[in-house]
């Protein structure tokens, strides 16, 4: 707590402080004297109040502080507004732990896009820090941690992060620190991702429903290979439907599946691509063919 006191007549002799409630119903300090300092030649005298016990008050609650001033001839100038001070106690808030995005799995030799959300009703955050650390090696291995708390801004989000040593299968984790400007600090849940650089593992493709019998020929583990529906299975174009099935990956969730039709392999295309979620399987040709394409094939 700051103070600036001035008289160029008789000096200053002390300066007091009382805390208390809003009502003043509850003092939490009486007046109480403190020395002088800092004394400058205009006797303006600036005194820091520092580390004052306010006892039982509840984290989050106003403590107002009275002030006067006592000059060498005992003529008081006592503060006619209280300045309220905001007691605080606690450490910031998480509001969303930290995770790894898009969905918690990355290629070895991509950035690490992390993002969290914190925030503090009481005082304003200060400094945020972060590591990285090889979750599978153990505590004692000097290896183990890949970044070592970088610090972070104290209005930051997220951050990306490049040129981690990030080994294909591994798991990895992400710890953040967030401190107010009270040095009251929280840490985050861990954030836990993945690395993975292989591409997933190949299904195929059914005419119609998953039981119908009728299989396309073996997509390839190719990942551009096609799926080569049999013609005897084509009536109308435009009446076929297709089920995706068999396709998988060991290292992370499947996200999409990316359609397109033509009439020969990597040949011209009728329609597509088309981006569908991994969870939709079952498709029509008409949902990526349009009717003149059809026509015209």
């Amino acid at each position: 707590m700051d103070v600036v006191a001035v008289d160029r007549e008789s000096g200053l002799a002390s300066v007091e402080y009382k805390l208390s409630s809003a009502d003043d119903d509850t003092v939490y300090v009486d007046w109480t004297s403190v020395a002088l300092v800092d004394v400058s030649r205009t006797d303006t005298t600036r005194v820091l109040v520092d580390a004052v016990d306010v006892g039982d008050v509840l984290p989050g609650e106003n403590v107002f502080a009275q002030l006067r001033v006592i000059n060498g001839a005992g003529s008081v100038s006592e503060s006619t507004t209280p300045a309220a001070l905001l007691v605080d106690a606690s450490e910031p808030s998480v509001d969303e732990a930290p995770s790894v995005v898009p969905n918690g799995v990355v290629q070895s030799a991509a950035a690490v896009v992390v993002e969290w959300a914190v925030s503090d009703d009481e005082s304003p955050l200060a400094v945020q820090w972060l590591r990285v650390v090889d979750a599978d090696a153990d505590s004692d291995d000097p290896d183990r941690v890949l970044l070592n708390w970088r610090q972070v801004a104290p209005e930051a989000r997220g951050v990306e992060l490049h040129n981690l040593a990030l080994e294909h299968g591994g798991t990895y984790e992400v710890h953040v620190v967030t401190c107010n400007a009270l040095a009251l600090c929280v840490r985050l849940p861990d954030a836990e991702f993945g690395a993975d650089d292989t591409p997933p593992r190949a299904g195929t493709v059914y005419v119609g429903a998953e039981d119908s019998d009728v299989e396309a020929e073996l997509c390839g583990d190719d990942v551009d290979a096609p799926c080569l529906l049999p013609e005897a299975a084509f009536g109308a174009l435009l009446d076929t439907s297709f089920t995706i099935a068999g396709f998988s990956d060991g290292e992370s969730a499947l996200a999409s599946f990316i359609l397109s039709v033509g009439t020969a392999p990597r040949g011209a295309q009728l329609g597509g691509p088309i981006d569908v979620d991994a969870d939709e399987t079952f498709h029509g040709i008409s949902d990526i063919v349009s009717g003149d394409a059809a026509a015209a094939a």
